[in-house]
């Protein structure tokens, strides 16, 4: 498990097992019930060469407050919490549908 504040990669991983989007997170929170990380504003991201573009690959690092991703060890989603303004007020939540997350030496998929 990683320490509050470790920066770890998160790898976008397609069926076949190419990973598509590497982006560095924050972790929040890792223990047994939850992994929480965190995307800040300007992480950059890294699209690994394969056969197809990540829908985001004209961007080079992730825009806006940033996003805090929970999700459960050996639950199949996330969930995700989006902010807006100065004033940081929660405008939106995300449900991702995945497969449970997998570790690896630099972080998880």
């Amino acid at each position: 498990m990683w320490s509050e504040g470790e920066i770890v990669v998160r790898r976008e991983v397609r069926n076949n097992g190419w990973a598509w989007l590497e982006v560095p997170v924050r972790v929040v929170q890792d223990d047994d019930e939850l992994l929480a990380t965190y995307i800040p504003s300007g992480a950059r991201f890294t699209f690994p060469p394969g056969p197809e573009p990540h829908p985001w690959s004209n961007r080079t690092a992730w825009e806006g407050h940033g996003v805090l991703m929970l999700q459960r060890p050996g639950e199949a989603y996330a969930v995700w919490l989006l902010w807006h303004g100065a004033e940081r007020e929660l405008r939106s939540w995300y449900l991702n549908l995945q497969e449970p997350f997998r570790r690896h030496a630099r972080g998880y998929d």
